[in-house]
């Protein structure tokens, strides 16, 4: 299907109006990679950026740049980690979301304490990859400190809670209210969900004796007023 730089095209991925995405391989390292081209001026910043923002983060739990360039016309090219396993289950059971919740926040928490806010988290960013998770869809992200990842923890606590078929045991449940909060600055950090989430984990014995509902009502909004939920910043 043709070469970009010393990368193969193996296959075409979804595309959009200004960009090409392809699966490739190296030609000399075994290296098999996500390469987005941009086809308009359009696009040439944005995924700059975000090869400049992964590139920053250096985490296992986030894909790696591998290269960058130019095409014949000036616009760039970005290969990254082509990175496979399976997405999260929309149903889970309350162990298993405190295990989401401890790794992704804290995928989230280093993002955060390097000045990076992912502005994306949802169910479809977070994929299993040999036992681990691992958090995609960086295209959204900007520059922020801890306290601006309040939208990242409202948004992977609604995740979270959505995949519940029942109202979670205490502990859990009082952490996602939390997450849930409508003031930005009364939500824990990605850090303290993480920390908290590990603890769930580590013993969960509270919560086999009571259960209680969530504390808040996720049929009201962040105002009181009946509706749907939206993302908060």
């Amino acid at each position: 299907m043709g070469e970009i730089a010393d990368y193969a095209i193996d296959r075409a991925l979804a595309s959009e109006a200004d960009h090409a995405c392809f699966e490739a391989h190296h030609m000399i390292l075994p290296r098999r990679a996500h390469i987005t081209v941009a086809t308009a001026p359009s696009a040439a910043q944005r995924i700059i950026r975000e090869a400049c923002v992964l590139e920053s983060l250096n985490h296992p739990g986030i894909p790696r740049v591998f290269d960058c360039g130019v095409i014949a016309d000036g616009l760039p090219w970005v290969a990254r980690e082509l990175v496979g396993g399976t997405r999260v289950a929309a149903s889970l059971g309350p162990r298993d979301v405190a295990e989401l919740l401890r790794e992704v926040a804290g995928i989230l928490a280093h993002a955060h304490g390097r000045g990076v806010i992912h502005g994306d988290v949802w169910l479809d960013a977070v994929v299993r990859v040999d036992g681990a998770l691992r958090v995609l869809n960086w295209r959204h992200a900007r520059t922020g400190n801890a306290a601006d990842g309040a939208g990242d923890v409202y948004a992977l606590g609604l995740a979270a809670y959505a995949t519940l078929p029942a109202d979670p045991p205490r502990r859990l449940g009082v952490l996602l209210a939390e997450m849930l909060a409508a003031d930005p600055d009364a939500r824990p950090t990605a850090e303290t969900v993480a920390r908290e989430a590990a603890r769930i984990l580590d013993d969960p014995a509270d919560d086999d004796v009571e259960e209680v509902a969530l504390l808040v009502d996720l049929s009201r909004d962040a105002n009181g007023a009946s509706g749907s939920w939206e993302i908060q910043g």
